[in-house]
């Protein structure tokens, strides 16, 4: 089985909920340190996430989290709810399905093509155009 494509690592998941929070959440063996197992799990289940999303609309040979710190926000954004889903008492309380509503909408938004990774290309596929339609009226000079 091919290795998974992350796009985050360790050390940035512990910058969006805290390496004790990564700690406490990902300790499945008591030993006090976060499982690599465990981590690499939920590194690889949000980035699939991201990617199913993107990967209609841009080829996801060509994202770069390196350049585009969209994709790494909105990757921190799912880890942050699946994280609050495993454990929300070691989130203070977050909803971790509020938190991956809200991702979704925004992986939508940019699947959509409302919102785009900051490039300057345009994606490829299912963009949708809106434009709005007015007949001519003679009473406004139209």
């Amino acid at each position: 089985m091919a290795e998974p494509r992350l796009l985050i690592d360790q050390a940035q998941l512990e910058d969006a909920i805290g390496k004790l929070t990564v700690q406490r959440i990902y300790d499945d063996d008591g030993d006090g340190t976060a499982d690599v197992d465990a981590v690499t799990g939920l590194l690889a289940e949000a980035s699939s996430k991201v990617l199913s999303y993107i990967g209609p609309v841009y080829d996801v040979d060509q994202i770069d989290p390196q350049t585009q710190y969209e994709v790494v926000r909105l990757t921190k954004d799912v880890c942050r709810a699946y994280a609050s889903q495993r454990y929300p008492e070691f989130m203070r309380g977050a909803d971790g399905f509020a938190l991956m509503k809200q991702a979704e909408k925004e992986l939508e938004s940019l699947r959509k093509g409302f919102t785009n990774l900051v490039e300057k290309e345009t994606p490829t596929a299912n963009v949708r155009w809106r434009a709005r339609v007015v007949s001519g009226s003679s009473d406004r000079g139209w």
